[in-house]
């Protein structure tokens, strides 16, 4: 499409009160020499991060930009003098980079540096929280790991818990708090992003716009791969090719087995609990379709 063509898509857009797509977002789609010199995924679990960081290592050599990814897995919310080190730290990567971390939003600018470039992938919520729930208990360390998800396990009778008493039951970890989980991904790292709330998930609505470049959703992950792959060719150029010829045989390693069915009564509880959370989810698709649809990918 050309250039002329897409400055009256925007122009058409731009006039909308609620665009779907950012105007950062068509300024990028326009200007086809955007290389960002530093990229942050701060990756949701278990919304296909395993998968998108091998298919980004197979890219790094090919496509000669640098991958970073954080040793640190649960540490989300880091104290005010580790977030000072990390944005120091990524800011002084050699550049191009792209750097992964499970780390809620950090707004750079505090620290008196400029934001890198946002990218991320979410997932149904519901689904996500049932594959965490269930990946828990049959692939990590009860003993260890488990204790990282800030949940207080008692004994093994939790590790052993049904998801759906858990929910029913209103346990701690299937209760609306715990629950609250996609959005601060998004929002960031102030208390107030911590619990629900309409001003939370505004702030997390307002970071998307404003700082990442675009957000996947793991229902149409090869859809998410072309998109990427037009937004930021110098790093993710082939990388939807590569992540179809892995996806399968990734998808065997990671995938949560065993994972019992959540019954409707439960699903509807949980749909209630997760309310902002899917309002998030539903913006997210939104803006997914729109790109998709202004790209004119299938």
């Amino acid at each position: 499409m050309c250039a002329v063509v897409l400055k009256q898509i925007v122009t058409s857009h731009l006039a909308r009160k609620t665009p779907q797509v950012s105007t950062r977002l068509y300024h990028r789609i326009i200007n086809d020499n955007y290389i960002p010199n530093r990229i942050l995924y701060n990756r949701v679990t278990k919304c296909g991060s395993r998968t998108l960081k091998e298919i980004i290592s197979h890219l790094e050599r090919k496509n000669n930009f640098h991958f970073y990814k954080s040793p640190v897995n649960n540490l989300i919310r880091p104290p005010p003098s580790e977030l000072t080190r990390e944005t120091k730290l990524i800011y002084n990567l050699s550049t191009p980079s792209l750097y992964t971390r499970h780390i809620h939003y950090i707004d750079f600018t505090k620290y008196g540096l400029e934001n890198p470039t946002y990218i991320n992938v979410v997932r149904d919520p519901i689904e996500r929280f049932s594959s965490q729930f269930h990946f828990k208990r049959r692939f990590i360390d009860f003993t260890n790991s488990l204790n990282l998800e800030h949940v207080k396990w008692k004994s093994y009778e939790n590790k052993d818990m049904n998801i759906n008493d858990c929910i029913i039951k209103n346990h701690l970890e299937c209760s609306t708090k715990q629950l609250w989980y996609i959005v601060p991904y998004f929002c960031g790292q102030d208390e107030m992003c911590q619990h629900p709330s309409n001003e939370s998930l505004q702030q997390a609505i307002a970071n998307v716009e404003r700082h990442y470049l675009f957000v996947g959703i793991l229902e149409d992950f090869k859809g998410t791969l072309q998109v990427f792959e037009r937004l930021l060719p110098g790093y993710f150029a082939g990388g939807t090719k590569i992540g179809m010829r892995l996806q399968n045989a990734l998808h065997e390693k990671t995938k949560t087995l065993k994972k019992d069915a959540i019954t409707p009564k439960a699903y509807g509880l949980l749909k209630s609990r997760m309310s902002l959370e899917y309002k998030f989810y539903d913006f997210i698709a939104q803006r997914f379709n729109a790109t998709k649809s202004l790209l004119k990918l299938t």
